[in-house]
């Protein structure tokens, strides 16, 4: 055991290990960008070995780990709610696109988990729904009218359904958006806007189908004097 003349404290080895904590972090308040750089451009040429260095740690670290975590979310509770909240409201529309995105991409799975938990929960869904009337009811009719074009959609397309009209490749998403479309000029033209099928689903000459390529908004007033008698290259 050796003594270090600087700092007197106790210390096993060639070097003081008090004493270079402290010239390190010392180096590390004067160079703080330089030192960053670097790091930064050694982990970009090192990708791998960075990424199995951080797995290997963690695989031996796991448990410990994950109670820093817990510690760390129970102790900044608030201000994690807080950031998330901050994060929602700044970045809604991307959240809601890649969300929308998500849903499509997934649509299989999504509708089987959506069973499943529906059959699992069936009781207290319907626990929560007897004791909280009044609050689904409001919050259901504020989604209705903030919503009224995504209503609007899903109304044509079970009628269009109906029909048999509706093509198996038809893109709910678009479509949705279409109706969104003719709803945002409206409220910033004053003009009332509506969706148009370019051929009609219904004529004496021809049948179209109700499917994003078959969509178009115009104004209520050319949709009335259009009818379903015009379409493109119509004979």
């Amino acid at each position: 055991m050796k003594i270090c003349k600087k700092c007197c404290n106790e210390f096993e080895g060639r070097y003081c290990g008090t004493c270079n904590r402290d010239r390190a972090n010392a180096y590390y308040k004067e160079n703080k960008e330089k030192v960053i750089a670097y790091q930064n451009l050694y982990n970009e040429n090192n990708k791998e070995i960075v990424a199995a260095r951080k797995k290997r740690y963690y695989e031996e670290n796991k448990e410990m780990l994950l109670e820093q975590k817990k510690g760390y979310r129970e102790i900044n509770r608030d201000k994690i709610s807080s950031h998330k909240k901050r994060y929602a409201k700044e970045n809604k529309e991307s959240i809601s696109l890649r969300t929308k995105l998500w849903c499509v991409s997934n649509k299989e799975s999504l509708a089987i988990k959506k069973k499943n938990y529906a059959i699992e929960n069936r009781a207290n869904r319907k626990a929560y729904r007897d004791a909280n009337k009044e609050q689904i009811s409001l919050k259901e009719k504020e989604y209705r009218i903030l919503n009224k074009h995504k209503y609007v959609a899903h109304a044509v397309m079970r009628n269009v359904k109906k029909l048999q009209a509706t093509t198996a490749w038809a893109n709910l998403f678009f479509i949705e958006e279409i109706y969104s479309l003719a709803k945002l000029r409206t409220e910033l033209t004053g003009v009332k806007w509506e969706v148009d099928h370019r051929v009609p689903l219904r004529s004496k000459l021809v049948c179209g189908l109700h499917c994003e390529a078959n969509l178009q908004v115009i104004t209520a007033a050319e949709n009335l004097s259009k009818g379903n008698r015009y379409w493109p290259d119509m004979p």
